[in-house]
């Protein structure tokens, strides 16, 4: 690590801590205002009820003395007495609906003046560090923007690619692999469930309805998507009554997968047992050959697990931060999702982008989805999203050139996830889409790399951000917490302390640097990824996880690189779910675009009740998560003058129709924002190589390799 880099976190742990306990206190104060309010009127209320009450009952008193006076104390008086304590009641009644109907006013208005307040507070702390961040930072700092990363020598390019919800004995838990053992080089073969692995279920009296074996014949398009949030991980973990209850974590004894898949597809429990099969005498009979030939060529984990029990986000947070800053599940539907809409994502030391921008090592986030996670992320605004972020299309291009990045992680197409919801024709290997697609992405991704010139200094990790509800036998170990803060109270869910690892996945790790055939038994987590770049580059730990995890660096045996790595991979299975061969790029390329139109993605009434009654279903938190990531793109890209409109929208959906009607229309923009600036009407943002002088793109070419080459 570098003197300026090291100078250059230091500033920026400040200013985000500063940017955390601001906010906090934001949040804080509008509560507090919010309650005095309230109470202030409330207890007026019950004062006015009272003194009507008793002034209602002093006038009813004093009457029936004057009536005395006046009249015989006889009916007539009686009458009015009667009468006056009818209207005291009365009004006592009607000061309690009063008061009720204040009460309820009040919690809205409450509610009202939190958001702004808070929305307002939030968006000038924004402003203030993005100037220091910006402006200032960059000022002071301008020698440290010039300085040579110190890259290892072997390894100058990192590629991560991030697939879904699928476990090890899901994916490679039927076929046999064999090779050498990473540590000993004796003999060895992966961990694999034992046969006759079973899980049952029960019914509500305890009875076993269903003994759940393990096999193969899973279908490539599972059909359902197994729960797979914290509550139902750790069923899947330690059985529907653990004994002792949590908290804290319970023992695991991984018996409650298809217990907590019956709830998912009652019918037919016990398929969540069943595996894939990697390689087969008759080639129609693979389900997933690509994986399965990419762990026989390098090295293959078969001790990785996911960062916490529970679901996607928590844990992709893990491969960025080496924490998910407290988050424990999916974010949720209410009005928290949209609470980091304005800063992201903060964590107390940044993430492994803050880490790499600090050292000048450049790094690139490749997208097939429109609305990748990554870019909930803190720091990601229209500047980094513009110069960082990069279709899935340019992949290949920016391989052959040679321009790619140091660093790139790898988004998968989600499909139809937050327009539809049900995840169809991406190629992320979402159990709602067909595994093959996804086997199609990781072919064309180590293909890409291989046959690039920067594959003799390249390191390639496949691996899965979380088992999503399938089984494997294998007991999760215990780990430590990161040890940074909670940056948003709404984060954690369950009180998760942090200190148990989720459901192990499949993980591969390519480079010509490599041995074919390894096996690698060690424990690794997500964490492991930043673990090892940090290793090889010379970099700080961000969290105590990071620095506790297993890193691969010794995975990289070889005195030089292979030359009998493979150039290609065997073609995926056929698909159960077929979709577009050739689906149309995410980003126009021809034409001169038309102007964003005055409140683009502000949809009328008629239209979002329309989308209501297409589908009335409630928001799900995984689209409630990415509609995260559609409204801060979207803010990124709106006026200034239509970006609290935008957001008091969004937080006014109440059903999937909503979301997906809106997302489709971002979608819009941003395909009308990237044919822009391909048609070259914004050369300010347009990516530094993507130009239509090929000597240009040579010498950024060769000024990386430059840049590259200077190590120390």
């Amino acid at each position: 690590m570098s003197f300026c880099g090291t100078v250059i976190r230091q500033v920026t742990w400040l200013e985000r801590q500063t940017q955390i306990v601001v906010s906090k206190v934001c949040r804080v104060e509008a509560l507090e205002q919010c309650a005095d309010l309230e109470d202030e009127g409330y207890n007026k209320c019950i004062q006015t009820r009272d003194e009507g009450y008793n002034q209602c009952s002093r006038t009813a008193d004093e009457g029936y003395n004057a009536c005395c006076d006046w009249a015989p104390c006889s009916w007539f008086c009686d009458a009015l007495v009667w009468i006056s304590n009818i209207v005291c009641v009365a009004w006592t009644w009607i000061s309690n609906i009063v008061c009720v109907v204040w009460n309820w006013i009040s919690k809205w208005v409450c509610r009202i003046i939190y958001w702004i307040y808070t929305t307002i507070c939030k968006l000038i702390v924004s402003i203030i560090f993005w100037f220091i961040r910006r402006v200032l930072l960059w000022i002071i700092f301008i020698p440290c923007q010039f300085h040579s990363p110190k890259l290892d020598k072997r390894i100058k390019h990192i590629f991560v690619l991030v697939l879904e919800n699928r476990s090890f004995d899901h994916m490679l838990g039927a076929t046999p692999i064999r090779g050498r053992d990473a540590e000993t080089h004796d003999g060895t073969e992966t961990v694999r469930r034992p046969e006759g692995s079973s899980n049952d279920v029960t019914d509500v009296n305890g009875t076993v309805i269903h003994h759940c074996v393990v096999g193969t014949g899973q279908k490539r398009s599972v059909g359902h998507d197994p729960g797979h949030e914290f509550g139902n991980t750790l069923m899947m973990l330690c059985g529907a009554n653990p004994s002792p209850p949590y908290p804290p974590y319970p023992p695991i004894d991984n018996s409650g997968f298809a217990q907590n898949y019956a709830a998912t597809d009652a019918d037919n429990p016990c398929s969540i047992m069943l595996s894939y099969r990697g390689d087969d005498d008759e080639e129609d009979h693979a389900d997933v050959p690509v994986i399965t030939a990419l762990a026989r060529e390098f090295a293959v984990c078969d001790h990785w697990f996911s960062s916490m029990p529970g679901p996607t986000w928590p844990n992709r947070l893990f491969f960025h931060a080496a924490s998910s800053a407290g988050l424990d599940d999916s974010p949720s539907t209410g009005d928290s999702v949209l609470d980091e809409l304005v800063e992201g994502f903060i964590f107390d030391n940044g993430s492994i982008y803050d880490l790499l921008d600090s050292e000048n090592i450049d790094w690139a986030v490749y997208h097939g989805d429109a609305f990748p996670q990554v870019m909930a992320l803190s720091g990601m605004d229209l500047t980094t999203i513009s110069t960082h972020f990069h279709d899935m299309d340019d992949f290949a291009e920016d391989l052959a050139d040679g321009s790619i990045a140091n660093y790139v992680f790898i988004e998968p197409d989600y499909g139809d996830d937050i327009t539809g919801n049900t995840y169809k024709c991406g190629n992320s290997q979402h159990p709602l889409d067909d595994i093959t697609h996804g086997e199609r992405l990781i072919k064309r991704v180590y293909e890409g790399i291989r046959n690039s010139p920067v594959w003799n200094e390249s390191m390639l990790i496949v691996t899965y951000d979380e088992g999503g509800g399938f089984y494997d036998h294998q007991h999760p170990p215990a780990t430590v917490p990161p040890g940074d803060s909670i940056t948003d109270p709404a984060n954690n869910h369950n009180n998760f302390d942090f200190t148990q690892l989720g459901v192990r996945v499949p993980a591969i790790v390519c480079s010509p640097w490599i041995p074919r055939n390894v096996i690698d038994h060690r424990t690794y987590e997500h964490a492991s990824v930043p673990s090892t770049t940090e290793r090889l580059w010379h970099l700080p730990n961000m969290t105590d996880r990071d620095a506790h995890a297993g890193d691969f660096v010794s995975l990289l045996s070889l005195s030089s690189p292979r030359t009998d790595a493979p150039t290609s991979l065997p073609d995926a299975a056929q698909p159960e779910v077929h979709c577009p061969g050739d689906a149309p790029s995410q980003t126009a390329r021809g034409g001169q675009p038309a102007a964003r139109p005055a409140r683009a993605t502000i949809l009328d009434p008629i239209t979002l009740a329309h989308a209501r009654q297409e589908n009335p279903g409630a928001i799900t938190s995984t689209a409630a998560a990415f509609l995260q990531v559609a409204v801060r793109r979207d803010l990124l890209l709106a006026p200034k003058s239509e970006r609290r409109a935008i957001f008091a929208q969004a937080r006014r959906f109440q059903t999937i129709g909503e979301v997906g009607a809106y997302a489709q229309q971002v979608l819009i923009e941003i395909n009308r924002t990237n044919a822009t600036r391909r048609a070259g009407s914004r050369p300010e943002l347009a990516r530094p190589h993507q130009t239509a002088d090929p000597a240009a793109r040579r010498g950024r070419s060769s000024r990386s390799q430059e840049r590259d080459g200077n190590h120390g």
